[in-house]
Formats: structure tokens, sequence, C-alpha cells
């Protein structure tokens, strides 16, 4: 639901009924309904963690071109009028980075092994028919035995080199590595995902908590000179807001 300025008053709309020009209030905890552009001189600190891959910290928007994303989450900041300048799927920013997690597809390891393996073939067979044709003119002398022996021949090396099952067999293979991490615990969305992980050497994961429970808690406290860790503790609980759950002010 969006708090939107309607035939001179306010109401409260689904978002999708929203379109650009519309102009809508958000306040803290409140998610942004559509990109929409402050007008007021006012300022809020949005959280796009869900738009720049978990990165915790909010972002401060004001007037003089901010435009709060679709999707973030206003944090801090009271209240503030926007007018709304994108809706729908892939005009928003949100919409937009969807469809470029979706269609990014790296290529993988083992397309990368189907092509090494198809190279090789189909350079052994190519230096099998352009030795093959030579050899055979030069005992036989006969062009109409090479239009009706060797060539069908060569088409048919050429042909065969091509191994069609090898991809079959690749994802017969990744299925039963699925089946097998499942056993252990561990669930495969993707059959690709297997041969990713034995083919990787570096894992490089970010602070946030990608990978994690999202959670974030104090495991020691290393207070300056003066000062105890009880100290640090009270003055970390007293400088956050329990309304606001913010990630980092959540373990305080």
């Amino acid at each position: 639901m969006a708090r939107v300025l309607r035939n001179g008053s306010w109401q409260s709309l689904p978002a999708r009924l929203l379109v650009p020009g519309d102009v809508i209030r958000v306040r803290a905890g409140d998610i942004v309904p559509a990109d929409a552009k402050i007008i007021t001189n006012e300022e809020v600190e949005v959280d796009q963690s869900a738009l720049t891959g978990g990165e915790s910290m909010p972002v401060a928007k004001k007037r003089g071109g901010d435009v709060m994303y679709s999707g973030s989450i206003v944090r801090r900041g009271g209240e503030a009028t926007a007018v709304v300048v994108r809706t729908g799927g892939l005009n928003t920013y949100f919409g937009r980075t969807v469809q470029l997690v979706q269609t990014a597809r790296p290529k993988l390891h083992m397309e990368e092994i189907i092509s090494r393996v198809v190279s090789a073939l189909l350079i052994m067979v190519s230096i099998l028919v352009i030795v093959m044709f030579p050899l055979t003119y030069f005992y036989l002398h006969s062009l109409m035995f090479l239009a009706d022996y060797v060539l069908p021949l060569a088409i048919m090396l050429v042909v065969f080199a091509v191994p069609v099952a090898l991809p079959a067999m690749f994802t017969v293979t990744m299925a039963v590595g699925a089946q097998e991490m499942a056993r252990r615990g561990a669930l495969i969305t993707k059959l690709s995902a297997v041969e990713d992980a034995a083919s990787m050497t570096v894992l490089c994961a970010d602070k946030t908590g990608t990978l994690t429970y999202n959670r974030l808690t104090v495991t020691h406290v290393v207070p300056m000179k003066g000062y105890s860790e009880d100290d640090v503790l009270l003055y970390g609980a007293l400088a956050s807001q329990e309304a606001n759950q913010d990630p980092i002010d959540l373990p305080s």
C-alpha cells in the first residue's frame, strides 16, 4: 500500500495503481512503492540492501535529484514527500536489477571442457579428411570413386566428430552428484552448482551475512583505555534505536 495524493486528498492505495506523476508520502519503516524523487526539503535514509547485494548501511536521500528506488526501505529521517518517476516491472531500478540477475550467465567450466573436446575431435577429423582425399586419388586415380565413396565418408566423419550425447552425459553426471549432495544435507537448486563448487579454489564473501543467516552478533569487545566492555555495550545500546531494526544496531 502507498499513501498517494489523489483528487486533492491523501489516500491509501495499492502500489500497483501508482503512475508516473503521482505524489506519495513515505516515512520510516515504509517500503518505497515505486521509483520516486523527493520534492520537499526533507531528508530520509533508505536501506537499498535488496538492490546493492546486501550492504546494510542506509543511504541518505534528499531534494535535488536523489531518487528513492522501488523496493528499498525507509530507515530514518522522519517523512518525505516524493513524486513518482518510474513504475512497472522493467522500468524501475529494482526491475532492471532483477532482469540483469536473471540474464547474467557466466560460462560454465563444463562448457569449456565440452568445447575443448569437440575442438580436438574436429581437428583430428579435419586432418584425416585432408589426408584422405589426396591419398585416395593418388592410389586409385578416380574422381568418381572420390565422389561416390570418399566424400560421403568424410561427411559422416565430420558429423560423428560432434558428440551429441556428451551434454546429456554431463547432465546425468551432475544430477547424480546433486542427489549425493542432497543425502549429505545440501540442497542444490541448479545442477551447475555441483560442477562450480568442485572447481572452486577461492570463495570471496562480503561482511553483511549474504551467505549466512544475516544476523550480526557481538562476539568480542575491545574497549579503549579508561572504559570497560560493559561501558561499550551500554553506549552502543543507547545509541541504537530498536524501532528502526537496523542490522548493525540490533546486536547492541
